[in-house]
C-alpha cells in the first residue's frame, strides 16, 4: 500500500512538472510561502529586537521621568541635610560662644572621685607604717608609765623619811628625809643658807599633791589605747601627705583668655599656686 501511495505521488508531481500552467502555479504558490515566512521572520527579529533594547534600558539606563524624579528626592535630601548641618553648626557656633572659660574643666571636675588610689609600693609602705605607728605607742605609753612610776617611787621615799599626826601635821622628819626633799625641788643653796625660811611642813605637803597627780597620770597612761582603725587611718594620712607632698613638682599649663598660667599644688599650704605672665581673675 505504502509503495502504491508512493508511485501515485511521484506521477502527480511529474504531471505537475510537465504541465507549464500547473507549474506556474505551484511557483507561485512556492513563493507566496517563502515570502510570508519571511516577513514573519522579520517581524519576529524585529520584536526580538525591541525586546532586548527595552530590557536593556531598563537595567542600564532608567526611565528618564524616574531619573528626574530621583533626582528632585535626592535634591530635596541634600536640601534637608544642608539644614539640619546648617542649624547643628550654628547651635555648636552658639554654644562655643556661650561657654565661658572657668567652665571648661567643669564637668571634668564634677566626675572626680572624691578619693585617692595608691600603687602597690604605696601600700606596702602604708603596712609598715601601720606597725610601726603600733610599736611607737606601745614603746611610749610604756616609756611613760616608766617614767612616772619612778617619779611615784622618788616622792614616796621622801615621804617615807616623814612622820605625821592623824591631822596631817609634820611630827618629825630625817635628815636624809630634808636633804631629798630639798633636792627634789632643787632649792639646796637657798635652805642651807636660811633654812628657817622654809616651811617643812609646807614642802611635803606639796609633795603629797604631787604624789597624787601622778597617780592620777599613770592611772590615764594605762587606760590609754588606740583602735587598730586608727592606727590604719594614721598610716592612711601619712601616705595621703607623702603622696601630695609629691605633687609640688607637678606642674599643670593652660592658656586663659588672658595669659599662660603654670598652677601646681603645695601640701604644706594646703592650696593651689600659681604663676602668669599676667594678672589673672580667680575664676580663671
Amino acid at each position: 500500500m505504502a509503495s502504491i501511495i508512493k508511485v501515485i505521488n511521484t506521477i502527480c508531481f511529474l504531471y505537475v512538472l510537465s504541465n507549464p500552467k500547473m507549474r506556474s502555479v505551484l511557483f507561485q504558490t512556492l513563493h507566496r510561502i517563502y515570502v510570508f515566512f519571511q516577513m514573519e521572520m522579520d517581524k519576529s527579529f524585529a520584536r526580538q529586537d525591541e525586546f532586548i533594547k527595552h530590557l536593556v534600558e531598563d537595567i542600564f539606563q532608567p526611565n528618564k521621568s524616574k531619573i528626574i524624579e530621583n533626582n528632585q528626592e535626592q535634591i530635596a535630601v541634600e536640601e534637608k541635610i544642608n539644614d539640619k548641618i546648617d542649624d547643628n553648626v550654628g547651635d555648636k557656633v552658639e554654644e562655643k560662644a556661650e561657654e565661658k572659660f572657668e567652665d571648661k574643666y567643669l564637668q571634668k571636675f564634677k566626675s572626680f572621685k572624691n578619693e585617692y588610689v595608691f600603687t602597690d609600693v604605696e601600700l606596702e609602705l602604708q603596712e609598715q607604717k601601720y606597725s610601726e605607728l603600733k610599736k611607737t605607742f606601745d614603746k611610749e605609753k610604756n616609756k611613760a608609765i616608766e617614767d612616772i612610776n619612778n617619779k611615784i617611787h622618788k616622792i614616796k621615799r621622801i615621804i617615807s623619811c616623814v612622820v605625821f599626826d592623824e591631822n596631817g601635821v609634820l611630827l618629825d622628819v630625817t635628815a636624809d628625809g630634808i636633804q631629798r626633799l630639798i633636792k627634789y625641788f632643787n632649792i639646796e643653796d637657798e635652805y642651807n643658807d636660811d633654812p628657817d625660811s622654809y616651811v617643812l611642813s609646807d614642802l611635803f605637803g606639796e609633795l603629797s599633791e604631787i604624789l597624787d597627780e601622778n597617780y592620777k597620770q599613770l592611772k590615764i597612761e594605762e587606760d590609754k589605747t588606740v583602735s587598730d582603725d586608727e592606727f590604719k587611718d594614721q598610716a592612711y594620712q601619712y601616705m595621703l601627705n607623702k603622696k601630695l607632698d609629691g605633687y609640688i613638682n607637678n606642674y599643670v599649663n593652660d592658656m586663659t583668655p588672658l595669659g599662660n598660667v603654670y598652677m601646681r599644688y603645695n601640701n604644706s599650704k594646703k592650696s593651689f599656686e600659681y604663676y602668669s605672665n599676667n594678672s589673672i581673675p580667680y575664676r580663671y
